[in-house]
Order: structure tokens, then C-alpha cells, then sequence
């Protein structure tokens, strides 16, 4: 069975929100990172698809029942232990395993931000294709923002860059030496002193603002690492209480 929500948004392609996003975090893993995390905020999102699926009961002989739209919208990208979704980013689409979803709406409160709760269904386990995954980027962009990634107008240094210039330009630090691909890693601790000094926190001081602002250095030490260019990597909840340290 097949379903599309169409949109009027201007929107683009997930190839294209990977390219928009790899050149402000400049590397791609990161990007992923980043947009994946953005598609399963608990505020709901613009992306639009269409989408293919079938429904497996788990047991019982009770037919499975109908798969919305909103369900989906609300659902698909939400990261759980009984569920997979697996990305081709070249081809703007994404598969999704898991138990079935729907959702219920509270009809108590009118003036909820959210009055949509996506429920999953362990009775029945769902194939969802969704192809020509669409979604608006200014809100990405403003997140991006948000957090303090740089406009590409506005390319951002390496934290290592920065913490070069930072020592060059220091009297009482003696003098860098040239980079080299031997360079050993940097402590974690430096990277992340280095990192928040080129990515500041541009928002208000809430605990979820810290948290947002924390996978985002997370997603950047994740690339950093693989690049052998920090020792370490840290857990999420390190990482924002690093941040908040003066």
C-alpha cells in the first residue's frame, strides 16, 4: 500500500540536507549524525515522502489495523530498541522495521503544543519504504545556527587550527609545532576547550538547549576521533557537563 503527504514548503531532497549540512560541520559523518538527530526531536518536523508498507501480525488472526500518515511523520524516525532504520542518503529514501505505530490524540488539552503521542503496536511488525524524502531546510538552518555552526560564508577553523592560532598568538606559550599527519592526538579535555571556543553557545541556558549544543560537539569529537585527532571520545552526558565548566 502506498501513501504520500504533500507539501507546499519549499523543500529539498536528503542528498542535498546532507550537502547543505556537511558544509557548515565539514564532514559527513557528522552531517548524518547531526540530521538524524534532527528527524527524531520530539517536536514534530516538515519532511514529506511517499511511502510503501506491509503489515505482519506477531500474533493473533487480528487484521492489522490502518497505518496514517501522521503516524508516520511522527513516528518513522524515532530511534528505539525494537526498531531499525537503515538510510540511502544518495537516494533520498529509508526503510523502517519495527512494530506498527499510531497515534492518539489528546482531545483534554486545546492549547498543547503537541497534542499527538505516537504509539508502537508490538502485535504487528511493519515495513515502511519511504522514497523522495523531502524536508525544509530553514529550520535546519536555524538549528544549525543555534548552535553556533557557521554559515558557509563563514567556514569555521579545525579545532586543531584553533588551538594553533590561540597558542601563536599568546606570549607566554612557546611557539607550536608544525602540524604533521604524526601528530598525536589532543587530550580530549584540550579539544573540547579548543572545539567550544570556534562553536559557541548561541541560546538560552535551558537544559535542553546544553543538550542540543553537547550532541553537536559530540558529533564533531566522533569525526575528530576517527580522524585521530582527539584521544578519546566522550559520553553524551560528559560532554554537557564539560560544556557548562567555565
Amino acid at each position: 500500500m502506498a501513501q504520500t503527504n504533500p507539501s507546499a514548503t519549499t523543500s529539498l531532497l536528503l542528498r542535498e540536507l546532507l550537502a547543505l549540512v556537511v558544509r557548515r560541520v565539514g564532514d559527513v559523518g557528522a552531517a548524518k549524525k547531526f540530521l538524524l538527530d534532527y528527524f527524531d526531536r520530539p517536536d514534530k518536523i516538515d519532511w514529506q515522502f511517499s511511502v510503501e508498507f506491509e503489515v505482519v501480525p506477531t500474533g493473533g488472526s487480528k487484521p492489522p489495523p490502518y497505518i496514517d500518515v501522521r503516524a508516520i511523520e511522527l513516528g518513522f524516525w524515532r530511534r528505539t530498541e525494537d526498531s531499525q532504520v537503515d538510510i540511502d542518503w544518495e537516494a533520498n529514501s529509508a526503510v523502517y522495521v519495527g512494530p506498527l505505530m499510531w497515534v492518539d490524540f489528546d482531545q483534554g488539552d486545546l492549547y498543547a503544543d503537541d497534542r499527538y503521542r505516537v504509539i508502537y503496536d508490538l502485535h504487528y511488525q511493519v515495513t515502511l519504504r519511504v522514497s523522495l524524502i523531502r524536508a525544509d531546510p530553514a529550520p535546519i538552518i536555524e538549528w544549525l545556527e543555534f548552535l553556533g555552526l557557521r554559515l558557509p560564508d563563514e567556514p569555521a577553523p579545525s579545532p586543531l587550527a584553533a588551538q594553533e592560532e590561540m597558542q601563536a598568538t599568546t606570549p607566554s606559550s612557546p611557539p607550536s609545532a608544525p602540524t604533521s599527519p604524526t601528530t598525536a592526538p589532543q587530550p580530549a579535555l584540550e579539544w573540547m576547550r579548543a572545539t567550544r571556543r570556534t562553536r559557541p553557545r548561541r541560546m538560552r541556558p535551558t537544559r535542553e538547549a546544553y543538550r542540543d549544543w553537547a550532541r553537536a560537539v559530540l558529533a564533531l569529537m566522533e569525526a575528530a576521533f576517527e580522524a585521530k585527532q582527539v584521544d578519546r571520545i566522550w559520553s553524551l552526558p560528559t560532554m554537557e557537563r564539560r560544556l557548562r565548566e567555565p
